[in-house]
C-alpha cells in the first residue's frame, strides 16, 4: 500500500510528469569561439567552387574572408594572371599547386606561403624560355628543398633548369 501511496504522490510532485519544468541552468556558458573564416580551411579549389583562386589565396594569407573587390585580392589577380602567361595552366591550377607545394613544405618545416611561392617560382623560371608546367616546377623546387638545399640556391638552380626530361611537361613557348 505504501508503494501505490507513493506513485499517487509522483504527479503532485512533478516527478515523472512530462510537463514537468525544467529547472533552470544557473551556469554561466562558456564563450564561443568566433568561428574562423571558411576561405582560409578550403584546402582545394575546385572549379565548381564558385570562388576565383585570386580571393581565395588573398583570403588565406590574411586569414579572412576577403570581399572579390578588396585590394588584396586585385594584387592576387594580377599575380595569377602573370603566373598563368608564364606557365601553361589557368590560375585555379597555379593556386592550387602553390597551396599543396606550401602544405608540403610546411610538413618538412619550411614555412613559405603559396602567394610568395607563386612569386618566387615564376621569377626563377622567367628567363628559361621555356612554357613550364607550374606543377613540375613546385616539384622540382620541393624535391631540392627537401635535400636539404636553401631557398635562394633551390630558385638559383630552377634558374638554370630546363626541366626538359621526359615527362616533365615543359617545351618550348
Amino acid at each position: 500500500m505504501a508503494r501505490a501511496g507513493l506513485i499517487a504522490l509522483l504527479p503532485l510532485l512533478g516527478l515523472g510528469c512530462e510537463d514537468a519544468a525544467e529547472p533552470e541552468v544557473t551556469a554561466t556558458p562558456a564563450p564561443q569561439k568566433a568561428e574562423s573564416p571558411a576561405l582560409p580551411r578550403i584546402k582545394w579549389l575546385d572549379s565548381n567552387d564558385g570562388i576565383t583562386p585570386e580571393r581565395w589565396l588573398a583570403s588565406r594569407a590574411a586569414d579572412a574572408d576577403l570581399p572579390e573587390t578588396s585590394p588584396e585580392v586585385e594584387a592576387m589577380r594580377d599575380e595569377l594572371n602573370r603566373a598563368a602567361e608564364q606557365f601553361r595552366d589557368p590560375p585555379r591550377m597555379i593556386a592550387n599547386r602553390a597551396v599543396q607545394l606550401e602544405d608540403m613544405l610546411a610538413g618538412r618545416g619550411i614555412e613559405e606561403s603559396a602567394p610568395e611561392l607563386i612569386d618566387l617560382l615564376s621569377e626563377a623560371t622567367a628567363k628559361t624560355g621555356l612554357k613550364q608546367g607550374f606543377g613540375a616546377v613546385c616539384q622540382h623546387y620541393f624535391n631540392l628543398r627537401q635535400q636539404g638545399i636553401g631557398r635562394d640556391a633551390a630558385l638559383e638552380q630552377l634558374k638554370g633548369t630546363s626541366l626538359l626530361d621526359p615527362g616533365n611537361g615543359a617545351h618550348r613557348g
